[in-house]
């Protein structure tokens, strides 16, 4: 059930970032921020809820966290709300992956 939920909402945009997966569950109307800012009006494809702000609001609804000022989504069941736990947890891996090996120290001169 929940991933019938999921799959049907999901939507892979074509400058999909991996290490962002949430992205997928919401339509962004507009980019509202200036220059390199992560801002935007976007939908959640699950409830039609309207929501302004950043990736981090876009987690808040999604993962049912809400201290950021944005009401969670309702039609994110238990089951849906651990698959996309799942899905966080394979983004943190790539971006761990991502991360340098070796980072020099700082020389004193």
């Amino acid at each position: 059930m929940a991933s019938n939920i999921l799959n049907a909402a999901r939507v892979i945009p074509p400058n999909d970032d991996e290490k962002k997966p949430l992205w997928r569950y919401v339509e962004i109307l507009e980019k509202t921020g200036k220059g390199q800012g992560g801002n935007a009006r976007f939908r959640c494809r699950l409830c039609d809820q309207i929501i302004h702000g950043s990736y981090s609001r876009v987690k808040a609804h999604l993962l049912k966290v809400g201290t950021n000022g944005v009401d969670t989504c309702k039609k994110v069941t238990v089951d849906a709300l651990s698959q996309l736990h799942d899905e966080m947890a394979r983004a943190a891996a790539i971006s761990a992956r991502n991360l340098p090996r070796d980072i020099p120290r700082h020389q004193k001169v």
